[in-house]
């Protein structure tokens, strides 16, 4: 089972879809990251 995973993720990430898909997450998650942090902040 672990081998099938492995190649799996390994031919995700030979494509720049792979690549695209961690980056879009990534900024989506940073950015309401930061939403949450100004508005814990400004409910002090």
């Amino acid at each position: 089972m672990s081998a099938i995973y492995k190649r799996e993720l390994q031919s995700f990430f030979y494509t720049p879809i792979g690549y695209v898909f961690i980056g879009v997450f990534l900024l989506l998650g940073g950015i309401f990251f930061i939403i949450g942090n100004l508005a814990a902040r400004s409910s002090n």
